[in-house]
C-alpha cells in the first residue's frame, strides 16, 4: 500500500476524507473508522460505492420485488448452477438499443426514482 503513510498523515491531521485510487487500498480499509477513505469518483458524486453486503441485501430486494421469493430463489439456482457469463448476456441483453437510448432509459429511471420526474 504506497498510500499507507499519506493515509497515517491524513488520519492525524484528523482530515474527513482520504482519496485514493488504489483498489487494494479501498478494499482492505471498508470498515476503517478513523477517516472515511474513498474513490475520486465517488467523492465527486459521480457513482456511488456500497459495501459487498448492502450490495447482496439490494440485489436480493429487487430480485424478490421484480420476480417474488420463489422465482427469485430459481433465478439464483439456475445463475449458480449453470456456466452463466455475465459478460457475454448483458452484450445480447440490449442489442437493439444504441447506447444513446440505454442512457436516456438509465437517467429517466434514476429520475423517477429520485422524485425528480
Amino acid at each position: 500500500m504506497k498510500d499507507a503513510l499519506h493515509l497515517a498523515c491524513s488520519v492525524a491531521a484528523e482530515c474527513d476524507y482520504f482519496v485514493t485510487t488504489d483498489d487494494v487500498m479501498l478494499k482492505k480499509t471498508i470498515d476503517f473508522e478513523d477517516i472515511r477513505i474513498t474513490d475520486p469518483l465517488v467523492l465527486l458524486g459521480v457513482y456511488s460505492m456500497i459495501t459487498d453486503e448492502q450490495l447482496k441485501v439490494e440485489g436480493l430486494k429487487a430480485l424478490t420485488e421484480a420476480l417474488r421469493d420463489v422465482q427469485a430463489e430459481k433465478f439464483i439456482a439456475l445463475v449458480m448452477r449453470s456456466r452463466f457469463d455475465y459478460t457475454k448476456w448483458q452484450r445480447k441483453l440490449w442489442v437493439e438499443k444504441s447506447v444513446e437510448e440505454i442512457s436516456d432509459a438509465a437517467m429517466k429511471l434514476r429520475k423517477s426514482k429520485d422524485g425528480d420526474g
